[in-house]
C-alpha cells in the first residue's frame, strides 16, 4: 500500500487550501480530499453560511472522493466519479515519467463531452503542478481554468499538523470539519475519520 499526502496552496481565483490523500492498493487508486475555505469577505452581498459559523468569522470545509482502477498494463486508470447529481466517467493517462492527464466526461445521456480536463506535471522535489480546464455542462464550451501548486508532505504527522494549522487560521468549527460535499450544498453525512480512513 502506498500513501501520498499533498497540500494544495491557495488558488488565485477561489481561495482555499486543499489536502489530498492518495492511497494505492493493488491496481486501485483511492483519493480523498478536504478543501478548507477562509471566512467570506462578501458578507454584505451574501451573509448566508453553511453550518453554525458566522459569515466573515468562520471558514468552512468541503470533501471530495474519487476512485479508479487500472485500465491497462501501462499504468493508466479509469473509474466512475459519483456526484450528487450523476455519475461521470474519469480516466487517467500517463504520458511519461513526469506528465499525467486526468479527464472527467459527462455520461452519454447528458450529451457526453468533457466536464473537466487536467494536465499534471511532476517537475521533482515533491512538487506537483496542475492546471484544470472546465467546460459548461453539456455545451463543451470552456467555462473556467485553474492553476494549482501542490506539495508532498513527508508523512501523515506533517500533513495533519498543516491541516490543523490551516483550520485554526481560518476559524473552521469542529462541527463543520468534513461536513459538506464539494461542488454541491448537501451535507456529507460522514466524519473525517470515515472519509479518509484514519483519524483526522
Amino acid at each position: 500500500m502506498l500513501r501520498s499526502f499533498s497540500i494544495l496552496p491557495r488558488n488565485r481565483s477561489d481561495h482555499y487550501f486543499g489536502f489530498i490523500h492518495l492511497e494505492i492498493a493493488g491496481n486501485a487508486l483511492r483519493q480523498r480530499n478536504v478543501f478548507v475555505y477562509p471566512p467570506s469577505v462578501k458578507c454584505d452581498e451574501d451573509p448566508s453560511v453553511a453550518g453554525a459559523g458566522a459569515c466573515g468569522e468562520n471558514g468552512n470545509e468541503r470533501i471530495f472522493s474519487a476512485d479508479q482502477n487500472a485500465s491497462d498494463c501501462d499504468g493508466n486508470l479509469a473509474g466512475p466519479y459519483v456526484s450528487p447529481y450523476m455519475t461521470l466517467d474519469t480516466s487517467t493517462k500517463i504520458l511519461g515519467d513526469d506528465t499525467v492527464v486526468y479527464s472527467v466526461k459527462l455520461p452519454a445521456a447528458y450529451g457526453g463531452g468533457f466536464n473537466q480536463n487536467q494536465l499534471t506535471t511532476l517537475p521533482g522535489n515533491g512538487v506537483r503542478v496542475r492546471t484544470a480546464q472546465g467546460f459548461s455542462f453539456g455545451a463543451e464550451q470552456p467555462d473556467y481554468a485553474s492553476f494549482y501548486r501542490e506539495y508532498k508532505l513527508p508523512n501523515r504527522t506533517a500533513w495533519l499538523a498543516k491541516l490543523y494549522e490551516v483550520r485554526a487560521a481560518n476559524g473552521v468549527l469542529e462541527s463543520d470539519e468534513c461536513a459538506w460535499v464539494s461542488g454541491s450544498p448537501p451535507e456529507s453525512g460522514t466524519t473525517c475519520a470515515d472519509h479518509f480512513g484514519f483519524d483526522v
